[in-house]
């Protein structure tokens, strides 16, 4: 189980406010993701070393991937064919699952503004999102592929710029065209995650274009949708992402103790919703 997509809430990005903050900017941002609520639909995530129970929380910056290099979050971001979804750099990472946010630290519920759009995985962690195109192997083991791929190209790259990286590929199959790099040399040198490359890329060296189509999320079974609607299907958990502001709520759960009440019980008690 990866950490990337559970990140600690930085303070460069959140701000802890009051409850009656909170309150405030609920009603006036989070309608759509308040009625979400009513139709089961909410998000969470899970946060580790945080005591905070109130955060407005604002994408600032860029996120770099966590655990591993940043290679599927720079072609994501700026392919075409994810145009419509938030960009995986400027988001912050969610489940749909209470339990799942639960491996990750104190669950707080996630409240995006109204009119965010939220990008769905097929399941519960992006990295499992890619079996089928990838062959059954793991976005983690796509990235470590595709860096050792880069190296026999000569060319330089980084996993910020993803001009560096395109240009890598290129040079990658230029070297494959004329000979200076064998194919199945190359393959024989690469440690995990050969099966899309000989079935995708052998006598079709353009790289970009086969891992472009690779990472569609159209034939990966991936959504986008509008804050509040339906992020599961059939009850299976999903990672979700949205670029919006949220606040964020601690101890998203009904506590098991009648004396007590979590912040999101008591933040949705007072705004006329119940847990």
């Amino acid at each position: 189980m990866r950490l990337e997509a559970f990140i600690l809430i930085e303070s460069a990005r959140g701000k802890a406010i009051s409850k009656e903050q909170a309150i405030a900017l609920m009603r006036k941002n989070c309608s759509q993701a308040l009625y979400g609520y009513t139709r089961g639909n909410i998000l969470y995530r899970g946060v580790n070393h945080n005591m905070d129970e109130y955060i407005s929380y604002s994408p600032v910056g860029i996120r770099k991937s966590r655990n591993t290099q940043n290679y599927y979050t720079l072609l994501m971001d700026n392919s075409a064919r994810w145009k419509d979804y938030p960009k995986r750099s400027k988001s912050f990472i969610c489940s749909s699952s209470f339990a799942f946010a639960a491996g990750f630290g104190d669950v707080y519920s996630v409240w995006p503004y109204n009119g965010a759009k939220v990008g769905v995985a097929p399941a519960r962690d992006l990295w499992q999102s890619f079996y089928d195109s990838l062959h059954g192997n793991s976005l983690n083991g796509f990235n470590h592929t595709l860096g050792q791929m880069l190296k026999m190209s000569g060319a330089s790259f980084n996993d910020t710029n993803v001009t560096s990286l395109i240009k890598a590929m290129n040079t990658l199959d230029d070297k494959l065209r004329k000979g200076e790099i064998d194919f199945n040399d190359m393959v024989r040198k690469l440690d995990i995650g050969m099966t899309w490359i000989t079935n995708s890329y052998k006598n079709n060296y353009h790289l970009y274009e086969v891992i472009d189509k690779i990472l569609d999320p159209k034939t990966n079974g991936f959504k986008v949708v509008k804050v509040g609607q339906k992020y599961e299907d059939g009850g299976d958990s999903r990672e979700c992402w949205t670029d919006s502001p949220c606040i964020f709520v601690r101890r998203a759960a009904k506590s098991s103790n009648k004396d007590m009440i979590s912040p999101t019980e008591d933040i949705l008690k007072e705004l006329g919703y119940g847990l």
